[in-house]
């Protein structure tokens, strides 16, 4: 059973999560790539903040580089080969802060 859900509600209901800290740019940026999932594939995707809460996270890509792969970050230089690489291992959202958000692996 899907309910329908406006981008405006999706974004405070991600917001408004106790166990999340998602500032608007995040949750406007998550709920817009849900939403072009669902148009690039055809079919409805449930709303679930809790899935979304536990897949995703943001952070500074060197953060993320230091995270997971202390090795590839001194091979690789810049922010963009950095991004580049994670993005070649899971889904990757940039932000206009610098920041981005990425789902957990």
């Amino acid at each position: 059973m899907y309910t329908k859900t406006s981008t405006m509600e999706a974004i405070d209901t991600l917001i408004a999560d106790p166990f999340a800290s998602w500032s608007y740019d995040e949750a406007a940026a998550l709920v817009e790539w849900y939403e072009e999932l669902e148009e690039c594939t055809g079919k409805p995707i449930e709303f679930c903040p809790v899935s979304v809460r536990c897949d995703w996270t943001g952070s500074h890509i060197d953060d993320v580089m230091n995270n997971y792969n202390n090795l590839v970050t001194d091979i690789l230089e810049t922010e963009e080969d950095k991004v580049e690489w994670l993005s070649d291992y899971t889904q990757v959202i940039m932000l206009k802060d610098g920041n981005l958000l990425y789902i957990q692996f």
